[in-house]
C-alpha cells in the first residue's frame, strides 16, 4: 500500500492530527483546518510530506 491510497483512507481528523504532528497549524491562506475541505487537507499534508507527483 502506498502513501497516497494511506491518505485517502485518513478522515478529515486525522488528517488535521497528521498537520498539527508536522507544526503546520492552519492553511497556506490563513484559514482554520476545520474551514477546508478533506481535499485540501489531503494536498496539504502530501505537499508537506514531499508524496506529491
Amino acid at each position: 500500500m502506498n502513501m497516497c491510497t494511506l491518505i485517502d483512507e485518513k478522515n478529515k481528523d486525522q488528517l488535521i492530527a497528521a498537520l498539527l504532528d508536522l507544526d503546520i497549524y492552519k492553511m497556506p491562506d490563513g484559514r482554520q483546518f476545520y474551514e477546508a475541505t478533506e481535499s485540501e487537507l489531503k494536498n496539504q499534508f502530501l505537499l508537506r510530506t514531499n508524496y506529491i507527483s
